[in-house]
């Protein structure tokens, strides 16, 4: 879809009770929003007094986001002479392609069109009759081809080709550019150029203008010498100017620059073009290049998640058994276990301690069975009985009672045992 809109002095606009600078043409069913936009973007500054001819003339392409999604805005504003009060007049004639549009004149360029909208009376350039809305736009824009080749207006204009080159370098950067000319040089010419050295899949994001009021928000921002934006930008050493009038000398190279010259050719010619028109597009080319970072970091899921489940299923395994292959003991606790582990339970046995001597009546020693491998480290303390500390044999390493042999014992005292006298 294309929307029109023609901005210029009237006694009687489209909105009742407004005149002036008013819309006096729309296409019918034109956004409210974007009717706002368009009508602020209808700036103009006379140089010479109205009617002259040196007057400058705007030709600009600008993106505008409306509730219908992106536009690509083709402007005209040209001076209108006097207006209908007798004032200085400006007529702004506007045509914003949605992305159809846009589509439909991929191979072209903006400036391009714009170009031959003005050779071939596509703008208007004053206005008569009543206001009006209309179902189409008045003329539909061309799409004339553009072709990448030698930049010979730069050469003429600039002194070398190689600005168009430069310039486009920096539209690829999104940085702005100034470019100051002399009021007879024809900048849309010198635009459409320069847009040819741009793939096409990209010439419709490059904004411009060929007459900056004030510093709009584009790309290009060409000036008349001697304006004020003109003296502002060559007074600052961080703009990137581009001078027409003095034309400095230019030293670098590039492949674009190369290009613009007339020594090489641009890099995306030499691609392959997809679909059969135009070069690849951005899009693909960034999920092209995605693809290896996605593949890694699949790769790198897919190993971390083998490792996990390797984990999952052999740690228990590991976790329930010794160094020596036998299962490791629960440090759970029974429903009467108290502290932190339980403690051996001592069970005592009766030994009979074999005769010495004459032979010694049997004494019920207590011996005792660790169950757990700690209580086999000590030997308990027996009261009356003080036997000198011993090392554990190897039997207690195995789990198993410890049988000590006969243990001696001291006679005991009347008070303490009772025994009566061997008879002889």
């Amino acid at each position: 879809m294309i929307h029109e809109l023609v901005v210029t002095s009237a006694a009687r606009g489209l909105q009742a009770g407004r005149s002036g600078f008013t819309t006096v043409l729309r296409t019918r069913g034109i956004h409210p929003e974007l009717q706002a936009k368009l009508e602020q973007g209808s700036a103009y500054r006379h140089v010479y007094p109205q009617g002259d001819g040196r007057n400058p003339r705007i030709l600009s392409h600008a993106l505008l986001h409306s509730p219908a999604g992106q536009l690509s805005v083709l402007s005209s504003i040209v001076d209108a002479g006097n207006g209908y009060d007798g004032r200085s007049n400006k007529l702004a004639h506007h045509l914003a392609l949605d992305g159809g549009e846009v589509s439909a004149r991929s191979t072209s360029s903006p400036a391009a069109v714009l170009a031959a909208l003005d050779r071939g009376g596509g703008f208007m350039r004053r206005w008569s009759g009543q206001p009006r809305e209309q179902d189409g736009p008045t003329h539909a824009p061309p799409a004339p081809s553009c072709e990448p080749k030698a930049c010979s207006a730069w050469a003429r204009a600039a002194g070398d080709a190689g600005w168009a080159g430069f310039i486009v370098e920096r539209a690829l950067r999104r940085q702005q550019t100034w470019i100051v000319a002399p009021p007879d040089c024809d900048l849309i010419e010198l635009f459409a150029e320069a847009l040819a050295l741009v793939p096409p899949a990209q010439r419709w994001g490059v904004t411009f203008t060929t007459y900056a009021v004030g510093q709009p928000d584009v790309l290009w921002l060409g000036t008349m010498d001697g304006a004020p934006e003109a003296q502002a930008a060559l007074g600052q050493t961080r703009v990137a100017v581009v001078d027409l009038v003095r034309k400095p000398a230019f030293t670098a190279s590039s492949v674009l620059v190369d290009a613009a010259r007339g020594k090489s050719q641009v890099s995306w010619l030499a691609q392959p073009r997809a679909n059969g028109a135009g070069t690849d597009r951005p899009e693909r080319a960034r999920q092209r290049s995605w693809r290896p970072v996605i593949l890694a970091v699949v790769a790198t899921v897919g190993i971390v998640a083998v490792i996990a489940l390797a984990l999952f299923v052999v740690a228990p395994q590991l976790m329930g058994s010794g160094g020596d292959g036998r299962p490791l003991r629960s440090n759970s606790r029974g429903p009467g276990s108290s502290g932190d582990a339980q403690k051996p339970k001592k069970t005592v046995r009766t030994e009979v301690a074999g005769e010495r001597g004459g032979g010694v009546p049997p004494t019920a020693v207590p011996t005792f069975a660790p169950e757990t491998s700690r209580s086999l480290d000590r030997r308990p303390q027996v009261v009356g009985r003080s036997d000198p500390p011993s090392e554990p044999s190897p039997r207690a390493t195995a789990g198993q009672p410890i049988d000590r042999g006969p243990v001696p014992v001291e006679p005991a005292s009347e008070d303490k045992l009772d025994v009566p006298p061997p008879e002889r």
